[in-house]
């Protein structure tokens, strides 16, 4: 049996969307409560909860590798003629827009445009219906 890569590097988004979303709702969270100092150079000094914030900016840039990847892994699988699973694809995608639904608050604008999870699902729903409508014949839609 062939390992499904596209639907593993779906998870791995689940797993970073939510270590990334925690980071970032704590360290902001922190820095409403609590003094931050500014350093000589004018930049603020978050000190150990800074690396909440740099792990929440890197997860973000992580996202579009991510994207990069999926749209590579569905090129390579249509070359090779090898089976794609569109539906279980599409809905482990949607499942990236519950899980920020319910961290935003079910706030849609600010999902869209802070949320680089969103649009991983955008492009990855994009991808799958480019596929299904021009290689329908090598894609398995059930």
């Amino acid at each position: 049996m062939k390992k499904q890569y596209d639907v593993c590097l779906i998870y791995l988004s689940y797993v970073f969307e939510i270590i990334g979303l925690l980071a970032f709702k704590y360290f902001d969270n922190y820095i409403s409560t609590h003094w931050i100092t500014i350093g000589t150079d004018g930049n603020p000094i978050y000190g150990e909860v800074g690396l909440l914030y740099n792990l929440s900016v890197v997860i973000h840039y992580l996202f579009y590798f991510i994207i990069f990847v999926y749209f590579f892994m569905m090129i390579k699988k249509v070359v090779s003629k090898e089976c794609i699973d569109l539906k279980r694809n599409t809905f482990l995608l949607f499942g990236l827009l519950v899980i920020d639904l319910v961290m935003y608050h079910f706030s849609i604008m600010t999902m869209f445009h802070y949320s680089s999870a969103i649009t991983f699902m955008c492009v990855g729903l994009i991808i799958n219906m480019v596929l299904y409508l021009k290689y329908r014949t090598y894609i398995i839609n059930n």
